[in-house]
């Protein structure tokens, strides 16, 4: 299982790495855990039946919090894989921040790489000092990041249960509040791709994702405190909304412009400007 080999590569050039894995009830963790690393410093933790999506991952930040015997927390969805530099480099830029994100390589289902990164051909900033960067795209998920443990133990979170992506309220969140982020200086990890993958790095090819991205990005502001900013900045999802409801066609000839989609959530404010700019 490429995860677990991905974890046992870290464990040889991090030897104090612990895992914890919150997964739904039932969920057979056995092919993940990796063979590497001292048993007793892997935890499993079954939600309750029933506890999935949003739910799911308060059960891994609060577990994560509790891990008093790590220093940081690295998040990384099992189906991708964390590079062995991936501990040195969040180390490094942790070293004067709360949150690291990174680069992440490309692969397919197959865990071939694909000539591309994340940030590739993108503006990435090399540090974040409030959610402002974060308002029209996100940059920092659940695969390519890390966190001082002592900082997460410290802050109260809810994740809200209205939300689908939890890593862009997350962070957002915790830069409101005063958190501090640095971009780590390589790939930490590889980030694996599906043909249907609603976010991926393709670009959005049919009006169906579309829609699918503006309940998403609707259900994140919704979330969030009311500001005027956050008012601007979502005004123009709104508009693309209208207009898919009413001259559909004006928003598919903007589809396939491009074969890439950036960064997550970015392609689609790019549709939505094009759009209230026609």
């Amino acid at each position: 299982m490429a995860f677990a080999e991905s974890i046992n590569a870290c464990a040889v050039q991090t030897p104090s790495v612990s895992v914890l894995f919150a997964v739904e009830s039932g969920t057979d963790v056995g092919p993940f855990v990796p063979s590497d690393v001292d048993p007793l410093n892997v935890h499993v933790h079954q939600a309750l039946p029933g506890v999935t999506g949003p739910a799911l991952r308060q059960v891994m930040l609060d577990e994560a919090a509790r891990c008093e015997s790590c220093d940081y927390v690295m998040f990384l969805d099992c189906d991708d894989r964390l590079r062995p530099e991936a501990p040195a480099l969040y180390s490094e830029a942790l070293d004067d921040a709360d949150i690291a994100y990174g680069d992440m390589q490309l692969i397919d289902r197959d865990g071939c790489d694909i000539d591309a990164t994340l940030f590739g051909g993108c503006i990435v900033p090399e540090r974040l000092e409030n959610y402002s960067e974060l308002s029209r795209r996100n940059v920092i998920g659940l695969s390519n990041s890390a966190i001082k443990r002592n900082r997460l133990a410290d802050t109260e979170l809810s994740v809200p249960d209205s939300i689908t992506a939890v890593d862009w309220w997350l962070f957002t969140t915790l830069l409101e509040r005063g958190f501090t982020a640095r971009r780590a200086d390589g790939r930490v990890a590889d980030y694996r791709q599906y043909e249907r993958n609603t976010l991926g790095s393709k670009s959005i090819s049919d009006l169906r994702t579309v829609r699918r991205l503006i309940d998403i990005v609707k259900q994140h502001y919704d979330a969030l405190p009311q500001t005027d900013d956050r008012k601007q900045a979502l005004a123009p999802i709104l508009q693309l909304e209208a207009v898919l409801d009413h001259t559909p066609d004006r928003v598919e000839a903007l589809l396939h412009r491009t074969d890439a989609a950036g960064l997550w959530y970015e392609e689609l404010f790019q549709i939505a400007h094009a759009v209230s700019g026609q």
